[in-house]
């Protein structure tokens, strides 16, 4: 059977591990049309997730940390020329650099990860996906960044762990400890881009929203043209993420942009859909592999009809 599940607001299609790969077996499964190899089919523990509209095959862990709409979001925002070259820090199994390397096909890839087993799974996913050609990805963590790395890269990009003192938190899984906790700060996520970017390079990251504050700390030096979205889930919440875009040695001043709105009201002229929520044009235009818009011009903010 086919099994659905919610990965941060967004419904992504998933073949468990139990899938045998018999053709009658893929006959009655939705997700036939992908034509999976036999080397294909997901271990016991993992899934293949399927993004931007079923083009990407992702194997994640069934335990651990799984990617959704922060990843997605991240690969959106970025803006690869052909013949350049991004950096991703702290690639995991690869969801945002093979979604970013799907959006730019004439520029080349590079991820950094420290975790063995996520490692691991960003080489077999960046195989599934067809990239060997321009994605690679190595071992290494951004306290010590390869030296082979200084200078070379025109963006770097990262989704860092924000936690960074877990404290007595009860986390879901000890399998996502290392997605979620961290003993390195955000500043030194910063100063590891600076190290890795070219002059005038770029960099992109998406952080939670109440950690604004220790991002433009860690920008203060060496930074400029630092951009910010906040987002968030709906316009009735506070702001969950935030979207960060700034460029080495440049003196243009900080800009807050407009922000994103994952879920809108529905539309109710009746009043029969009072309450409830669907997702966002821009949403659903960046989930499907679309470009998150950084120049978009402000937009009303959608909230809920009044109770009549």
């Amino acid at each position: 059977m086919t099994g659905t599940i919610l990965l941060a607001d967004f419904p992504v299609k998933t073949i468990p591990a139990a899938l045998t790969h018999s053709t009658n077996d893929l006959a009655t499964n939705d997700l036939a049309k992908n034509d999976l190899a036999e080397s294909q089919i997901p271990a016991e523990e993992e899934t293949i997730d399927f993004f931007h509209g079923g083009r990407i095959r992702l194997l994640q862990p069934v335990k651990g940390f799984r990617a959704g709409m922060d990843s997605v979001l991240l690969a959106s925002a970025l803006a690869a020329a052909p013949g350049t070259r991004s950096l991703e820090l702290g690639c995991g199994a690869g969801a945002a650099l093979i979604c970013a390397a799907s959006r730019a096909p004439d520029a080349r890839f590079t991820g950094l990860e420290r975790v063995s087993e996520a490692l691991a799974r960003a080489h077999s996913n960046i195989a599934l996906n067809g990239l060997d050609d321009r994605v690679e990805a190595f071992a290494g963590d951004v306290a010590h960044l390869p030296r082979e790395f200084t200078g070379r890269f025109d963006q770097v990009f990262a989704n860092p762990p924000f936690i960074e003192n877990a404290g007595n938190l009860r986390l879901p899984s000890p399998a996502r400890r290392a997605s979620l906790v961290t003993e390195i700060p955000v500043a030194f996520w910063i100063r590891a881009a600076a190290r890795a970017l070219a002059p005038k390079g770029i960099l992109t990251l998406i952080h939670r929203a109440d950690h604004v504050g220790a991002l433009l700390a860690g920008l203060a030096n060496g930074w400029g043209a630092v951009e910010l979205v906040f987002v968030f889930s709906r316009p009735d919440q506070p702001a969950r993420r935030i979207l960060l875009r700034a460029r080495r040695d440049s003196r243009a001043a900080p800009k807050i942009l407009p922000p994103l709105f994952l879920h809108i009201p529905a539309p109710s002229p009746d009043n029969s859909a009072m309450g409830k929520w669907i997702h966002s044009p821009e949403a659903v235009m960046i989930q499907a592999g679309g470009a998150f818009d950084w120049t978009r011009s402000p937009a009303p903010v959608p909230m809920p009809d009044p109770l009549p």
